[in-house]
């Protein structure tokens, strides 16, 4: 830490920041005394320093900015209760493996495995897909919060695989959800989303899930278009063999294994169709899908 800087949480601030984040805490503490004080026991969630800077700094040490952030945040764990979900509200996500922790990258921060494949639209609703991933990344911040003293998290998006039978209409719905959800009530939590194997189909999606994303999370994403690219970032024995890894880990939910089929990428011409028809849906070329979106590597 430099000279006349202050240690907040995981971050060194300047005596203009840290002077903002004390007229800040002194705010929310107000708030939380008045919201809280029928049940004192929830003041220490909502007044937690390592949070609060991570709003400020979501925020640019706009403290009212930040302050409006708390407050939808705490609106929304009240009414989510994200900490109560039961894993029997959501056993059939749990048991399709298409997302689960495993390992870490090289800065140290534990990585949730998605795998695209393994979605199956009949076999999910809207409201479990959105409980799963709120449960997956409570229990990825305090996995965090023991690892490294930023407590961030990243994410390695694998779509190798990705057919017809994949294919979700409600995929766009779903991404504004999860990105509102990430974005404003996990601040700064997320360092980087590794997307492995990005076809057509993903590039044409990101072109109009983009302007959903504020600036911090599209600087995040890097897209891997070869596994050997993810050693830059993965030590080998913290990637799966079918990523390129060394890892021999097999999700599996209780007794139940999920294994993935070797085989060919797939061609789908049904699943080109319908790209189309979503492409023209949102206002945009078919070929918007043909562009790489230059969101390579950074």
């Amino acid at each position: 830490m430099q000279a006349n800087s202050y240690k907040v949480g995981p971050y060194d601030l300047s005596a203009k920041q840290h002077s903002l984040f004390l007229t800040f805490q002194s705010l929310i503490n107000k708030e939380a005394l008045k919201l809280f004080s029928a049940c004192g026991d929830q003041i220490p969630l909502y007044t937690a320093e390592s949070h609060l800077i991570r709003l400020l700094v979501a925020r640019e040490f706009n403290t009212q900015q930040a302050l409006l952030m708390w407050q939808k945040w705490v609106e929304w764990r009240q009414t989510y209760a994200a900490e109560k979900i039961q894993e029997i509200e959501i056993e059939s996500e749990l048991k399709s493996g298409k997302a689960f922790w495993h390992k870490k990258d090289k800065k140290n921060h534990p990585c949730l495995v998605v795998k695209t494949r393994r979605h199956h639209p009949a076999e999910c609703d809207m409201k479990s897909m959105m409980k799963f991933v709120v449960y997956l990344i409570e229990k990825g911040t305090k996995l965090a919060d023991e690892l490294n003293p930023d407590g961030k998290i990243c994410v390695l998006w694998d779509r190798k695989g990705f057919t017809m039978k994949n294919f979700d209409r409600r995929f766009l719905g779903m991404m504004k959800s999860m990105t509102g959800v990430l974005q404003d009530n996990y601040a700064e939590r997320m360092d980087s989303v590794y997307i492995l194997n990005p076809n057509w189909f993903f590039k044409a999606m990101f072109k109009i899930t983009r302007p959903f994303l504020n600036q911090k999370t599209k600087d995040k994403i890097k897209i891997i278009s070869k596994q050997a690219e993810l050693l830059k970032y993965f030590d080998s024995d913290c990637l799966l063999k079918d990523m390129g890894g060394t890892s021999d880990f097999v999700y599996k939910y209780k007794n139940w294994v999920v294994r993935d089929e070797d085989g060919e990428e797939p061609k789908d011409e049904d699943l080109k169709e319908a790209t189309k028809e979503i492409m023209k849906e949102e206002g945009l070329k078919e070929d918007a899908g043909d562009s790489s979106g230059d969101e390579q590597e950074k």
